[in-house]
């Protein structure tokens, strides 16, 4: 199952991206947020964003995106605007990418 921070596919995806990984920690700690919001809290523009959720050759392979994985959504407020929030695997995902890290770095 690819919920589960094993998956071969995602450790390659978030050994690959410092900034993928970031974002889903920003996420995490939030309901939903725009985009530039979640571009602030990883300090990049909208773009970047865009191109970690959904992918953008050849800088990101579009199907390693968040969005393509599964591990994030994408919706509409009233006006239109973009959300983005994590899917439940999203956070189970996170939280163990979380607790991995932090028991690496006490080693």
């Amino acid at each position: 199952m690819i919920g589960t921070l094993r998956h071969p596919r995602l450790v390659r995806v978030f050994r690959r991206s410092r900034l993928k990984r970031e974002l889903v920690f920003a996420l995490l700690g939030r309901e939903s947020v725009y985009l530039a919001q979640a571009a602030r809290a990883i300090g990049s523009d909208v773009r970047r964003v865009r191109w970690l959720l959904f992918g953008h050759m050849p800088q990101y392979v579009p199907g390693d995106g968040l969005v393509p994985l599964g591990l994030a959504r994408v919706s509409l407020d009233a006006r239109g605007r973009p959300l983005v929030e994590l899917t439940p695997r999203g956070r189970v995902v996170a939280r163990a990418m979380r607790r991995r890290i932090h028991t690496k770095r006490g080693t």
